[in-house]
């Protein structure tokens, strides 16, 4: 008899086996909150990887070309201007001349320009514009300029003469169907970071010789010293200390959820320059609460939305 009594109760009982189950449901559950923490946080990780590769790219194609810009009182230099009107309500344009490596499309049947042809000054621009699916993305040219201008290649022509007028449509953007791959008339124009919601800049002048003037007091929309007799144009060596470059980014998979990016794209959500710099004035929008009703983003799109900014320093000598 106490053999059997040992033997029925081997077991485990109806009230362990419970208590046994919902120890091991919460220690699973427990596992599960922690890997989609984990997932969630590698996911982020990811997002802000993507759009700093994007920053990256851009920045390290500007610091190229803005050291090898020319800067020369008789050579054109296209930006931002309020002196003139030229606001650049929204995202901005610049275009300049550049000794960097320029591309040749030839006009067909024309040949590519032999080397000895080839002028190493290039004519750089930057713009903002839609792929063929409305999406805006960044886009560059650096367009190869022969010493003469023959079949079909244009020279840089006989100086001063502005951008503006010698290419005339380098900013229209395209009526086709379908569009250039960047959407612009131009087709010289490639996409280099197809993320990019906004591109700001601003000048930064040198101090006044009298005085050290606060940074703030040094932000201009006009790329030259109103305030020192005789300049009123570009001038690189003696009023631009350098330019300051700002950059609202949407992660590439943010991308996939959006549909209209009429609000982030204009100056409705990112304020153009106005003698601030813009970078925390931006970031104050990312951070706020109601930044995805009013940029028109899904949340999950304006949670990835990164704002970047880099200066660019011009030294006393140039090209």
């Amino acid at each position: 008899m106490r053999l059997a009594s040992l033997t029925e109760r081997a077991g485990f009982t109806l009230a362990e086996l419970l208590v046994s189950m919902t120890v091991l449901a919460l220690v699973i559950l427990f596992v599960m909150q922690m890997m989609e923490g984990a997932c969630r946080v590698a996911t982020a990780s990811r997002k802000h990887l993507d759009a700093d590769a994007q920053a990256r790219l851009i920045f390290d194609t500007l610091a190229t070309d803005f050291p090898r810009l020319v800067r020369r009182g008789d050579v054109d230099f296209y930006g931002k201007d309020s002196s003139v009107g030229r606001t650049m309500a929204g995202n901005d344009q610049l275009a300049f001349y550049s000794v960097v490596t320029g591309y040749y499309s030839s006009p067909s049947p024309t040949a590519t320009p032999t080397l000895p042809q080839r002028n190493p000054i290039s004519l750089v621009a930057y713009a903002v514009s839609n792929d063929p699916s409305g999406r805006p993305q960044l886009v560059r040219l650096s367009k190869g300029l022969v010493w003469q201008a023959a079949n079909g290649f244009q020279d840089l022509g006989y100086l001063p003469l502005q951008i503006v007028n010698r290419w005339p449509n380098l900013f229209s953007p395209s009526s086709g169907s379908p569009p250039p791959t960047s959407g612009m008339a131009d087709t010289d124009f490639e996409p280099i970071a197809d993320s990019v919601l906004r591109f700001e800049y601003h000048y930064l002048l040198r101090s006044v010789p009298t005085a050290a003037p606060p940074r703030a007091a040094r932000i201009s929309t006009a790329p030259f010293d109103d305030q020192i007799t005789g300049h009123s144009s570009a001038d690189f060596h003696t009023d631009v200390a350098s330019i300051v470059v700002t950059v609202a980014i949407l992660d590439p998979m943010g991308r996939a959820v959006v549909s209209d990016y009429s609000h982030v794209t204009s100056n409705q959500v990112f304020a153009d320059s106005n003698g601030s710099d813009m970078a925390p004035i931006w970031m104050g929008q990312v951070n706020a609460l109601n930044f995805a009703s009013n940029a028109n983003l899904p949340q999950t799109a304006a949670s990835v939305v990164r704002v970047y900014e880099h200066e660019f320093p011009f030294t006393s000598a140039g090209p």
